[in-house]
């Protein structure tokens, strides 16, 4: 049953990235050979790494800066008027790489966002039936930087399209991704791949039909984490009972990022996290990079019914640590306090 609802899901979150909003969008500049209105073309510079690629891939120097050129082309008979974005890559919590996030907040380990050394127009117009080339200018750091700054040029419709066909509005919004990525190395073997589950961001789901926990996936390293592989299961400590199991492949983790993990079930695949101890074990591997990482955080649900709205989640390890600081801190106060007395009483013994 867990099977059958994770391949439904994952059907569903494809149907509606296709079909809903009537939204043309491509990763990476790939064009899958689709009729669009609007057609966008990265110019690949001298500087592309892989020139077999259609997005960028450049090398270049600490503090150079570069126009990235990209030719929009409309086909449509009216004139269009897109946005255009210089976003940093984030990560979604499908464990997909996303390019239109704009305001995101950025993850601790960030040092260089794409978003910060970019600039765009902001807005381009393409005159009916004709093409146009726009400009995203990068500033790399002035220091040597090890990694991937990456990133993408987001590209969408100001205001909607719409068509008439019988008698009824079509939307026919344009969203298109097209990834970045810089560097001042091409040789990336020096980089260590780095993910961190943090049991302090675990936080519980309990909303009107899903039960469960959000798992906080952090890539700390300036590299993409592909071909990631994440199995989790919610055991019983007391019994060692695995209750629910998670499996989630095909993951890619975008550089200096973070998102949290779904590890849910509906109520009719399972009861609610009732008050009481638990344990998630966790595994990831990557195939690309060639890394595995395994953690196994105890944790506990408190409350004081069965109900899910009641009851909220404590991380064991947390509190212990709390409570060890609490009673170390009072022994040192009591001992402060009794060689006090014991030096004031030597004292008055001497006079």
């Amino acid at each position: 049953m867990k099977k059958m609802h994770a391949i439904f899901g994952g059907l569903l979150l494809i149907v509606v990235i296709f079909f809903s909003e009537g939204i043309t969008t491509f990763s990476e500049g790939v064009d899958p050979g689709i009729v669009t209105p609007i057609e966008v073309k990265a110019i690949i510079p001298e500087n592309q790494i892989d020139k077999s690629k259609t997005y960028f891939d450049l090398l270049l120097n600490p503090g150079q800066t570069q126009d990235l050129e990209v030719q929009l082309s409309n086909f449509t008979e009216e004139d269009r008027i897109v946005k255009v974005e210089a976003n940093t890559a984030t990560t979604n919590d499908n464990g997909i790489v996303d390019y239109s996030q704009h305001d995101k907040k950025k993850d601790p380990s960030l040092i260089n966002a794409f978003s910060d050394i970019s600039k765009t127009t902001n807005e381009v117009r393409i005159p009916k039936q004709s093409s146009v080339i726009t400009k995203v200018t990068i500033q790399m750091p002035s220091k040597s930087y090890e990694g991937i700054i990456a990133g993408g040029i987001y590209i969408y419709d100001k205001e909607d399209s719409n068509t008439k066909h019988d008698g009824g509005a079509i939307s026919n919004k344009f969203v298109y991704s097209l990834g970045v990525q810089l560097r001042n190395n091409v040789d990336l073997t020096k980089i260590e791949p780095k993910l961190v589950v943090d049991p302090q961001k675990i936080t519980l789901v309990h909303s009107d039909y899903l039960n469960g926990i959000n798992i906080p996936i952090q890539n700390t390293s300036a590299l993409f984490i592909k071909e990631v592989e994440v199995e989790a299961r919610l055991v019983d400590p007391s019994n060692g009972e695995v209750s629910h199991e998670l499996k989630q492949t095909k993951l890619k983790i975008a550089p200096n990022s973070n998102f949290y993990l779904p590890f849910t079930w509906t109520d009719d695949e399972g009861t609610p996290l009732n008050p009481g101890d638990y344990q998630v074990d966790i595994k990831i591997n990557s195939a690309d990079v060639k890394k595995k990482w395994t953690w196994t955080i105890p944790f506990k649900v408190e409350g004081e019914s069965s109900k899910k709205e009641d009851n909220q989640l404590h991380m064991k390890d947390s509190n212990d640590k709390h409570a060890t600081v609490y009673i170390v801190s009072i022994l040192l106060v009591v001992g402060v306090i009794v060689t006090g007395l014991i030096l004031y009483r030597i004292n008055r013994r001497k006079k």
